[in-house]
């Protein structure tokens, strides 16, 4: 809802809360990571993909790690990224 609301930092700081109590949860790093995208913090962003896929997260979270990856001009791992996709 925060988000919608064009509140990004707030939206951040609720899922960095939620984060801190239960930090496995794949699907709240996938929404942070979104978040960060949004606001072009592609390391951020990278770095919450990594942590949601090391969480159980799915084929999304691989494909936004490499979306993040490449807008940061990151090419670290992107072809072994790429033969996972």
């Amino acid at each position: 809802a925060l988000e919608k609301l064009g509140r990004i930092a707030d939206a951040e700081a609720a899922l960095r809360r939620v984060l801190s109590a239960q930090p496995a949860r794949a699907p709240v790093w996938g929404n942070l990571g979104g978040l960060q995208l949004r606001r072009k913090a592609y390391r951020e962003a990278a770095q919450s993909f990594e942590r949601m896929l090391a969480n159980g997260g799915g084929e999304s979270a691989l494909g936004n790690l490499v979306a993040a990856r490449v807008y940061g001009c990151d090419w670290a791992d992107l072809a072994a990224l790429r033969e996972r996709i």
